[in-house]
C-alpha cells in the first residue's frame, strides 16, 4: 500500500471514528456519505498538503480529548476553511 493511499484511508477512518462517537447512526451515515463524495478532493489534500491535514486532525483530536465543544467547533471550522482554500488551489 502506498503512503498516499494509507494517509487517505487513515484520514477517512479518523472521520468515521468521530462520526461514530456521536452515537447518532443518522449522523454517522451522513458523515460517511460526505466522506465518500469528497474522497477525490481529500486524496489530493492528503497528497499535496499532508502536514496541514495532520495539524488539523491533531487540533480536532485535542479538542475532542478535552471534551471542549467550543474548541472542537473552532478546530472543525478552521479545518474546513483550510480544506476549502487548499481544494480551490488544487
Amino acid at each position: 500500500m502506498s503512503h498516499d493511499v494509507n494517509n487517505l484511508e487513515l484520514d477517512i477512518e479518523f472521520h468515521k471514528i468521530i462520526y461514530s462517537s456521536t452515537q447518532n447512526p443518522f449522523f454517522a451515515c451522513i458523515g460517511t456519505a460526505i466522506m465518500t463524495l469528497f474522497k477525490p478532493s481529500i486524496a489530493i489534500s492528503n497528497k499535496k498538503h499532508p502536514e496541514v491535514v495532520l495539524a488539523n486532525h491533531k487540533k480536532i483530536l485535542e479538542a475532542f480529548e478535552h471534551e471542549s465543544e467550543e474548541d472542537m467547533a473552532d478546530a472543525i471550522r478552521e479545518s474546513i476553511s483550510k480544506w476549502e482554500t487548499l481544494s480551490l488551489q488544487d
